[in-house]
């Protein structure tokens, strides 16, 4: 049954890909909440199943019960910590389905041995939903960070490489030489979408993976940025880095799209030419994102036969 509705919902994403493309922009709302409502169809379908990738708003004993380990983990690990007041847990397990709580629960060694890195103060918030873990605390404004960098980069490579993209934040807090600081895990790719960008006119395509959207950014931010790394990729598919924000793109704007990545030692700004949108991966392998696939920055200016320009957007930025 699972494997029948698999066929359909995919044939009738396909159908619903090439209508994107036919009709008028006008109509882009109307087919938006078709596909809307065609995805919660699938989900009705698809929960009689436990072996789906389901969310597990139906099985609420079991998403407790991820919930309930997770904390103890959390709980377990920062106990001890002298420096810490309070530590507050936050989990929506029902948001998230069986694959991504085998991936967390595959993982949260190594997400421990991340926060193991830092030295916190007073109070930490733990946070997980369908789409981030996220721990906020505090740090003294003195934490010796250059003792851990060569660790946090192979930490950002080992999650990349395992499909999750850790990203810190930096900020002043009301403390007298204490910084606010949030470290994220996104985990919330998704093999079977991609972000996709199409040059009408030379019938090419730029695609990435379906979490690009979570980091998109207004120019002005770019503007006010500091000591970050601006990539750009161009009309004719090349790849240009700066140091700097390019003062051409002052001038045109409007029709590109802007996504930021805050890295604790480095940040990356990423410059597309057009706007895109997540849509169902058509007329790929099941083995696309197996790494083998993906262009990377290092050979992003070679052209494929077939005119599609796959981003490793893990190797790319990190």
């Amino acid at each position: 049954m699972v494997n029948l509705t698999n066929k359909i919902y995919v044939d009738g994403m396909r159908t619903l890909e090439d209508l994107y493309f036919l009709v008028d922009s006008n109509l882009e709302p109307v087919l938006e909440k078709m596909l809307f409502h065609f995805n919660e169809l699938k989900n009705e379908s698809e929960k009689e199943s436990v072996d789906s990738p389901l969310k597990l708003n139906n099985f609420q004993n079991i998403a407790n019960s991820f919930d309930n380990h997770l904390r103890r983990r959390i709980y377990d690990f920062f106990l001890f910590n002298k420096n810490i007041l309070q530590i507050n847990y936050s989990g929506r397990g029902d948001e998230l389905n069986f694959s991504k709580w085998d991936q967390i629960i595959s993982l949260i060694n190594d997400i421990l041995e991340t926060f193991e890195l830092f030295e916190y103060d007073r109070n930490l918030n733990f946070t997980i939903d369908g789409r981030v873990i996220k721990l906020f605390s505090f740090i003294s404004e003195g934490f010796n960070f250059n003792k851990i960098r060569l660790k946090i980069k192979e930490k950002i490579k080992f999650f990349s490489k395992n499909e999750v993209l850790l990203t810190f934040k930096l900020n002043e807090s009301v403390y007298d030489g204490i910084l606010s600081f949030e470290i994220f895990f996104d985990f919330s790719f998704n093999k079977h979408f991609l972000y996709k960008v199409d040059f009408e006119d030379n019938n090419e395509e730029l695609l990435f993976s379906n979490i690009l959207p979570n980091y998109i950014v207004e120019f002005k931010f770019l503007e006010n940025l500091r000591k970050t790394v601006f990539l750009e990729v161009t009309d004719d598919l090349r790849l240009k880095r700066f140091n700097y924000l390019p003062s051409y793109l002052k001038n045109d704007f409007s029709d590109k799209e802007f996504f930021h990545f805050h890295f604790l030692f480095h940040s990356v700004s990423l410059i597309i030419p057009k706007k895109g949108k997540v849509l169902p991966i058509r007329n790929l392998s099941p083995d696309f994102f197996d790494g083998n696939n993906y262009f990377d920055e290092s050979n992003l200016n070679k052209k494929k036969k077939d005119k599609k320009l796959v981003i490793d957007l893990f190797s790319l930025i990190s």
